[in-house]
């Protein structure tokens, strides 16, 4: 009884390879949710002291870019693509990592498939931020939004994990768009959003995946 248990076990672990990425690494997880919370950290040092914003400055150049050469949007900006960087390169190389631990290519159909379906809702996400990325607070909820909406629609592809991390920006992003357009159009309302969504749920997200999958291999 135990042996045939065990092969059913074993099948199912292979279909569930065959037809899921299942290379996520939890702790690339959680290594991305500290990269958010420290660019969430100086950013929110930096708008409570807005001469460090003299960095950025273009001279009189502003002007030329309708509000988009600000300083603080220069610096947004480059704090946001450096997280990006780091997290991406982070995520490779651990789900490299772990593709290897169990032995499956890590480039196969699955992992393009999940990728063509996260880079949809995320290109789509990525313009629509920098169109309003003058306007900060909304432009920060639209990451969270875009970023949900990426993985509620890649979830069917993984983990069912990344479907609830999923909602939760999105709920994130909402409550953040709304406190910005009905309460309060400042940043630090949606920076504290940003920090929770991108930094404490991803966290959390990948300690979960960490213990639950990873802790078995």
């Amino acid at each position: 009884m135990n042996k045939q248990l065990e092969d059913l076990r074993v099948i199912r672990e292979m279909m569930e390879r065959s037809s899921k990425f299942v290379s996520l690494s939890g702790l690339s997880g959680v290594i991305a949710g500290i990269i958010a919370l420290c660019g969430t950290g100086l950013a929110w040092y930096m708008f409570a002291h807005p001469e460090t914003f003299e960095i950025f400055r273009m001279g009189n150049r502003d002007s030329l870019f309708r509000g988009y050469g600000r300083p603080e949007v220069l610096a947004m900006v480059t704090i946001g693509m450096i997280m990006l960087v780091l997290c991406l390169g982070i995520g490779i190389i651990f789900s490299y990592r772990k593709s290897r631990l169990l032995n499956q290519p890590f480039i196969n159909k699955t992992s393009l498939r999940v990728l063509y379906n996260m880079l949809i809702p995320l290109c789509t996400g990525g313009i629509v931020t920098l169109l309003l990325v003058r306007y900060i607070p909304l432009a920060l909820a639209m990451t969270l939004i875009f970023y949900g909406l990426a993985l509620v629609n890649v979830s069917k592809f993984t983990y069912e994990e990344i479907h609830y991390l999923g909602l939760t920006e999105i709920v994130l992003g909402l409550v953040s768009l709304g406190i910005t357009v009905f309460v309060n159009p400042e940043i630090e309302y949606a920076l504290i959003c940003w920090g929770i969504g991108f930094g404490l749920c991803h966290i959390l997200y990948g300690a979960t995946m960490y213990i639950k999958y990873d802790l078995k291999k």
